[in-house]
């Protein structure tokens, strides 16, 4: 029987180690001008972050489900992390600005440390610009290691980002 157990332990450790590392998006705060990037932008992110190697980001909708379904003032990474086994929760609020620009400012909560926002801009009508700020800031932010093959498809997916009219 201990023959059995040391190769079973070896076994789940090896599989744990392989695991590949968790983050939540959360859909954004908007203001009325930017309700599409509500659900865009948290949509995008999760789908970009997922091309990434060793990474995995749930989808936005059981984000959506978990957060609905707890009272505001519980609302923490805590929380995501036991319901999703995450590293990190990502979101933020989206704003207009002066002349159709937008202010992103990007909520990143990380497992034991304190919460943080960081700020991105640009034009509300470049959809492909402000959300392609807003996953390097993620990126960034996080020091998430990207392959330059990752990059190449981070790339193909913030250029099929649509347009807003």
């Amino acid at each position: 029987m201990k023959k059995l157990i040391l190769p079973l332990f070896l076994l789940c450790a090896a599989a744990a180690a392989q695991a590949p590392t968790r983050v939540a998006v959360l859909a954004f705060d908007t203001d009325a001008a930017a309700s599409p990037y509500r659900l865009g932008l948290a949509t995008g992110l999760q789908r970009a972050l997922n091309v990434i190697d060793d990474l995995y980001a749930p989808p936005v909708g059981d984000t959506l489900v978990v957060a609905q379904g707890t009272p505001e003032a519980e609302l923490d990474t805590a929380r995501f992390a036991e319901a999703f086994g995450v590293r990190a929760l990502v979101s933020g609020l989206v704003s207009t600005a002066e002349g159709g620009g937008a202010q992103v400012s990007v909520f990143l909560a990380e497992t034991g440390e304190e919460p943080r926002q960081v700020p991105v801009e640009g034009s509300l009508t470049d959809t492909q610009g402000l959300f392609g700020s807003v996953l390097e800031t993620v990126i960034d932010e996080l020091e998430i290691p990207v392959s330059a093959e990752d990059r190449a498809e981070l790339g193909a997916i913030v250029a099929q980002t649509p347009a807003l009219e």
